[in-house]
């Protein structure tokens, strides 16, 4: 009985020894590896990460993100956390209770924009949610998600090089669910935010959809 409890004993301690905080998981992260690592990454440390997304999700952390005076390194701090429990998020979100829907939001606007009645909600709210304003970019990829073209063409100003971050489902969209019309309105926004902002890594691109839609109009 001795022995068992000793035993008993050494295993907690063991893996408390052996369990990751917050800090571990983000150094661990392969962050700039494929979704496949991330995901492998995950289901490896699902218990710590379990534990750890319990007290983040709530957590003032999590907060300092929709809160302007929150400084630029702890922004970024949090920022990372966010973007490491995303895929986490969305692999196992039915079965996390409890989480605000600006939380929601930011890890995943598919999740949010799933859920029922979310984005009208939003939208009514004058674009705040637990009276926090999200980042301008998450509420463009809601309204794209949602196909709200005439959001998403009142929202690109002032996007600056954010909008070189979701130029993919942009351009997926631009070409094969808006109208034409708008599809050039969305394009010369987006330009105009590359070229204002320096970030021209999309730009070449950009300006050969443009150019070929233009030619599309003409034609039909």
């Amino acid at each position: 009985m001795k022995k068992l409890i000793i035993l008993t004993i050494t295993t907690l301690i063991g893996l408390n020894v052996f369990a990751k905080d917050l800090n571990q998981l983000i150094s661990e992260f392969p962050f700039n590896d494929t979704y496949s690592a991330k995901n492998d990454y995950i289901l490896a440390n699902k218990a710590d990460f379990d534990k750890e997304f319990n007290k983040f999700k709530s957590s003032e952390t999590a907060m300092s993100l929709f809160n302007t005076a929150t400084s630029v390194e702890q922004r970024n701090s949090t920022l990372k956390a966010y973007v490491m429990f995303s895929p986490y998020y969305n692999m196992f979100h039915e079965e996390i209770t409890n989480v605000s829907d600006i939380v929601v939001l930011q890890l995943s606007a598919i999740v949010f924009c799933k859920t029922p009645n979310a984005y009208d909600k939003l939208k009514k709210n004058n674009w705040k949610l637990n009276n926090c304003q999200p980042p301008l970019g998450k509420i463009v990829v809601c309204a794209l998600i949602m196909q709200d073209y005439d959001t998403v063409i009142a929202k690109i100003p002032g996007m600056g090089n954010s909008v070189n971050y979701i130029w993919d489902m942009i351009k997926r969209d631009v070409l094969t669910k808006m109208p034409v019309d708008k599809g050039i309105k969305v394009l010369d926004l987006v330009e105009n935010e590359m070229l204002l902002s320096g970030g021209k890594e999309n730009l070449e691109e950009l300006q050969a959809i443009k150019k070929a839609l233009t030619m599309r109009k003409l034609t039909n």
